[in-house]
């Protein structure tokens, strides 16, 4: 595969990998959230796992973010 062909096919893979990983962000990012909710009610639990449950939200945040850049870019170049 060489040439403009490849690179089209490997950009359109890319398309599709990038969107199954923007499905599993947004199915995971409203449970973690609901999970943090529940933590900060629950006065047994050592303080530093909200914090530390606050940082893996907001990594999950800027994770989709940045594949929902991705995606538009690519899509953009591949003219779609």
């Amino acid at each position: 595969m060489k040439g403009r062909t490849g690179k089209r096919l490997r950009q359109e893979g890319a398309i599709n990998r990038v969107e199954l990983t923007i499905e599993k962000y947004e199915k995971t990012l409203p449970a973690e959230k609901e999970l943090l909710k529940l933590m900060r009610k629950e006065k047994d639990l050592p303080p530093d796992n909200i914090p530390t449950m606050e940082k893996k939200i907001k990594q999950f945040e800027k994770k989709l973010e940045r594949a929902k850049t991705t995606l538009e870019n690519t899509k953009k170049k591949l003219n779609i």
